[in-house]
């Protein structure tokens, strides 16, 4: 059993599966911790949806969240403090030895606040380490500018799409040209907005020249993801919240539920094992009442959750932690 001063996360596993949400992906925290939690629920010790780790993410030393939102105690368990070639290797390794992760995080981006952040050359050298492991490398970015730098760095996916303030042709070409998967965060940027006191008008203002940007990505070609940024948003619901937002943006129910399925397997790197219907695959269904074809609504408070064969929500569940 877990034993941390972060806990198990109990009611939030618990509230994700009531969700219908059957894989999740911890993207930054105390290492140690991450990877027993991760393996906890591999081996039927705590009831969650199956859980890919990156444990320590790499950072400036004076990058975010290191100097924004974490404390020091955080920041030695949960940070590579990337200065040099040597700093970084070391850190990637030791974390993979800890581990292994399961992707490898880079934060570029200050969110306004942090006092610089990583180097374009270390971000093409830790792309390039993630990909001599067999790893996605999963990009937080916040601005055009640092869009393009991850995506020309060669990362799988850009996390917070919808912060950036354009979207240039060139990036999308480059997005296309490197397979990116791109991951908006709506719900994430619609917080963040709430959190500076804007305007309920001016937030949903902002919010259709986001919509309208992602449309662009789609229209493209460039895959789109379904994730969100717990616990800005809460887990669970804000997951089901950010369907919501795909839909106000102006996708069909089909189109976002293969965003959530099919392209969200294919970015964890798991297109034969789940998001899709198939021999072979593990068995992540949930049933609902209405049509989800309709209205992606239809997708609240599955009647039933089935991960990996077995029902863990609903009937026949045991409702264990």
């Amino acid at each position: 059993m877990i034993q941390s001063i972060f806990g198990d996360y109990a009611p939030q596993r618990r509230r994700l599966l009531e969700n219908g949400v059957t894989t999740i992906r911890d993207l930054g925290g105390p290492a140690k911790h991450g990877f027993a939690l991760r393996a906890a629920i591999a081996r039927h010790e705590l009831l969650g949806p199956r859980m890919l780790e990156v444990g320590r993410l790499v950072t400036s030393p004076h990058g975010h969240p290191v100097s924004t939102i974490w404390t020091g105690e955080v920041t030695r368990q949960g940070a590579i403090l990337a200065t040099d070639p040597d700093s970084l290797v070391a850190g990637l390794e030791q974390n993979y030895r800890e581990g292994p992760p399961d992707a490898v995080k880079i934060i570029y981006g200050t969110i306004g606040m942090a006092r610089e952040e990583i180097s374009k050359d270390l971000l093409k050298r830790a792309v390039a380490w993630a990909q001599g492991k067999h790893l996605m490398s999963v990009f937080h970015i916040g601005t055009t500018k640092e869009a393009s730098d991850a995506v020309e760095a060669g990362a799988t996916g850009v996390e917070h799409v919808a912060t950036i303030e354009a979207l240039p042709d060139s990036l999308v070409a480059t997005m296309l040209a490197h397979h990116t998967f791109a991951d908006p965060t709506f719900g994430e940027y619609r917080t963040a907005l709430l959190l500076a006191r804007t305007k309920p008008d001016d937030v949903e203002r902002q919010l259709q020249d986001k919509y309208a940007l992602v449309r662009k990505l789609a229209a493209a070609g460039v895959p789109l993801t379904v994730g969100t940024d717990a616990p800005l948003v809460p887990m669970g619901d804000g997951y089901q919240d950010e369907l919501d937002e795909f839909a106000k943006a102006g996708f069909t129910p089909a189109q976002i539920l293969s965003f959530a399925t099919a392209n969200n397997a294919a970015y964890l790197g798991m297109a034969d094992e789940l998001g899709s219907i198939a021999a072979g695959h593990d068995a992540d269904l949930f049933l609902v009442k209405d049509n989800p074809l309709q209205s992606v609504s239809a997708l609240r408070r599955p009647l039933w959750v089935m991960l990996a064969g077995q029902v863990v929500v609903g009937r026949a569940s045991t409702g264990a932690d």
